[in-house]
């Protein structure tokens, strides 16, 4: 099998970079942006979800390579270049060296990065990338911030490795910088995971973003794996941390109250709110009502749920509880919002 899927993403990769299409939009958006320069600096410091997601993506795969159709610079004109525009994302990141050396400029350093190592930034990172123009390769897998929340939060909830990292970035109010970085093998299940991800997202078969997502779940348990087998770590679960009370929440978002919470981790209402507000500078009601509504939103996006039953899956006892509410931070009804994305299409035959 792994051959197989070895082989497969070898011809998609050579297939992208005889035709670069999504180098191409990417270009032909920035064009645009050029003509207003206040979006275009902006979008250079910060890259908008807005700007490099499909509408019905989730989660999207974006192979980076020096295009043969415009000017080759010298690496070290390379270099100063990207220098030039540090950005940060709104979403998440993760980027593997598929082929080759990548340079990566980050917290005032230079890293040079070597086939198979793979980053993580959260949204705070400010950093720049070089890809050499000697046949190397790097391929980004980006996710929503709302799909992590909405869809990755409750798999991935055992796993403190990353649930601590992608928590702090969501809701800290610290807005600290952090990466994380590991080393991945050849046949290597982590590598694994990143080519079926690679795969189910050009192939755009039925349920893709779905298997995708799977996929990069069951990708940062192996390399939260890789991190403890190198760091020797040991997890310590004696004493609930305020990861574990937002995990408890998430998992139970439909009819937690901050009573059961209390009850549930045995410490007062009072240190539960204060712990919620420190940590995602909103009140408990706040954030259980943020996080349905990213529930809602993905569900009105990615299913055919009637509006009633989303109501009822997310805790409200009528419906028009759930559509005032849903207005009140979308600015739409569920309907209004629900009509924004067309009905996905798939490859006949699957």
């Amino acid at each position: 099998m792994y051959d197989c899927l070895k082989q497969e993403v070898e011809q998609l990769i050579a297939a992208m970079k005889q035709n670069p299409t999504h180098i191409l939009r990417w270009r032909k958006q920035e064009e645009e942006l050029k003509k207003t320069p206040e979006l275009y600096l902006e979008h250079k410091n910060i890259y908008s979800e807005e700007f490099v997601f499909q509408p019905e993506e989730d989660i999207m795969v974006y192979p980076d390579f020096p295009y043969t159709g415009y000017p080759v610079t010298d690496l070290e004109e390379q270099k100063k270049f990207e220098q030039t525009y540090f950005h940060r994302h709104e979403f998440f990141e993760l980027f593997y060296i598929y082929e080759g050396t990548c340079y990566c400029y980050f917290n005032e350093k230079e890293y040079v990065l070597e086939k198979g190592s793979a980053w993580i930034f959260n949204t705070q990172c400010r950093h720049a990338i070089v890809v050499p123009n000697d046949g190397s390769l790097l391929v980004n897998i980006i996710v929503r911030k709302s799909t992590f929340i909405a869809t990755m939060l409750n798999i991935i909830q055992q796993n403190n490795l990353f649930l601590e990292f992608f928590l702090n970035s969501i809701y800290s109010n610290q807005d600290q910088p952090r990466y994380m970085k590991f080393n991945i093998h050849p046949g290597d299940m982590a590598e694994f995971y990143i080519f079926n991800i690679i795969r189910e997202y050009y192939q755009k078969s039925r349920y893709s973003q779905s298997a995708m997502k799977l996929s990069f779940s069951s990708l940062l348990i192996e390399l939260s794996r890789l991190y403890y087998e190198t760091h020797h770590l040991i997890k310590n679960d004696v004493k609930p941390n305020i990861v574990e009370i937002i995990s408890y929440i998430s998992d139970h978002f439909s009819t937690v109250t901050l009573k059961s919470l209390s009850e549930h981790f045995h410490y007062s209402t009072a240190y539960l709110s204060r712990c919620i507000s420190n940590y995602t500078n909103m009140t408990f009601s706040e954030y259980v009502n943020q996080y349905k509504m990213d529930k809602a939103r993905y569900l009105l996006k990615n299913s055919e749920l009637p509006i009633d039953q989303i109501a009822h899956l997310l805790g409200y006892h009528q419906r028009s509880s759930f559509e005032k509410e849903f207005k009140k931070l979308a600015g739409k009804t569920p309907s209004q919002y629900r009509k924004i994305f067309p009905i996905r299409t798939y490859k006949s035959g699957n």
